[in-house]
């Protein structure tokens, strides 16, 4: 492969359109990601250079004479060329909103390549989107538009005009799972990073990021009603979809099990110490909150209806 590279004649790509998808991929979510693994990722040749620096944005701020002047790019002039492919098809599935009309077809071979990587990785097609780590106001307009699930969520994305969705979630989310970027996944959903599937813990240490509460020392007295409402909701949301791990739990806490070392794979003490502390409430909230009536009632009123 190196042989052949080294008697190229010249390149296809000019400096015009190597200008033009350097600055379309500066504003990209994978500009940090190994060149090799969006090179798997879209189909492509391999990338030939290996090194934790080979991303896109060592090279994308270069001009097109400064590129040519880096060893292992001058000597090999044909990288240019596949650097230009790698990114392109990145960028399709990185700006999936574009052209929808003239694309169709192409949007939905998108389509089913995500969708395929989510059974790649082992991950629901059916998972409640309420119960993803997406914003308040992104789950809001999927309430309106009556998303449910993640697959409903890939196909809204991928066939919306780009003037009415530009980005946000929709697109990081979109393009995580079709990047197979598991730990962008796993900023979005309860995915474990080296592993396929879905966890409770990493749900439950979602929640924990939702509440906003900086106090690690403190956290349950930072508790309020409008936060018990949102433990409430996304709990029981929870152990709707993962019925048999709520049973773990139930045992957990009824025997005196440890419910630390359950939470151990979220591998940060602190949002552990906050997940046991929401665990215990939902389980036995008078543990959590001796003294605090109005609160407890509150909780205990909501979940009993459940």
């Amino acid at each position: 492969m190196e042989g052949s590279e080294s008697q190229s004649q010249g390149v296809e790509c000019t400096a015009e359109q190597w200008d033009e998808i350097r600055n379309s991929f500066q504003s990209s979510i994978m500009v940090d990601t190994k060149l090799s693994s969006l090179a798997e990722n879209v189909g492509t040749t391999e990338w030939p250079v290996s090194g934790a620096e080979e991303t896109p944005s060592k090279y994308i701020y270069l001009t097109f004479d400064e590129l040519r002047m880096i060893p292992e790019i001058g000597e090999h002039p044909k990288r240019i060329d596949l650097l230009v492919v790698i990114m392109k098809e990145t960028l399709a599935f990185d700006d999936p909103f574009g052209d929808m009309v003239v694309q169709v077809e192409a949007s939905s071979q998108r389509d089913d390549n995500v969708l395929k990587n989510l059974e790649r990785l082992e991950i629901p097609e059916d998972f409640p989107i309420i119960i993803s780590r997406i914003s308040v106001a992104t789950k809001e307009l999927c309430a309106d538009e009556e998303i449910k699930t993640l697959s409903e969520f890939i196909g809204f994305s991928q066939n919306m005009a780009q003037n009415v969705i530009v980005g946000g979630d929709f697109r990081n989310l979109l393009n995580s799972i079709a990047n197979i970027d598991e730990e962008s996944i796993a900023t979005f959903l309860p995915f474990r990073v080296g592993k396929k599937g879905i966890y409770l813990p990493e749900a439950i240490g979602h929640l924990v990021d939702a509440l906003e509460i900086e106090d690690n020392i403190n956290f349950e007295e930072e508790l309020t009603e409008e936060n018990a409402e949102l433990i409430n909701a996304n709990m029981n949301a929870l152990f709707h979809w993962f019925t048999e791990e709520k049973g773990v739990l139930n045992n957990i806490m009824v025997e005196g099990g440890d419910l630390n070392r359950y939470l151990l794979v979220l591998n940060d003490p602190a949002k552990e110490k906050k997940a046991a502390i929401l665990i215990t409430l939902y389980f036995q909230p008078e543990k959590v909150l001796p003294g605090r009536r109005g609160l407890w009632g509150s909780i205990s009123s909501l979940w009993k209806k459940n």
